[in-house]
């Protein structure tokens, strides 16, 4: 079985592997982004709106 890939939240640096469903993803200018259930939460409106992120 190969090795899962280890994730970190982009906002708050939260590590996992394999990174779990539960979180979510997103394309920025740097690439794929994970964010963590707790960064998502907090922010759901933000993200929904597609709000630039200098807003959060």
């Amino acid at each position: 079985m190969p090795d899962e890939p280890t994730v970190s939240c982009a906002w708050c640096g939260t590590t996992a592997s394999p990174p779990p469903v539960t979180w979510t993803v997103q394309t920025a200018a740097r690439g794929i982004e994970y964010l963590c259930e707790r960064c998502t939460r907090d922010n759901v409106r933000k993200i929904e709106g597609s709000l630039p992120t200098d807003y959060w």
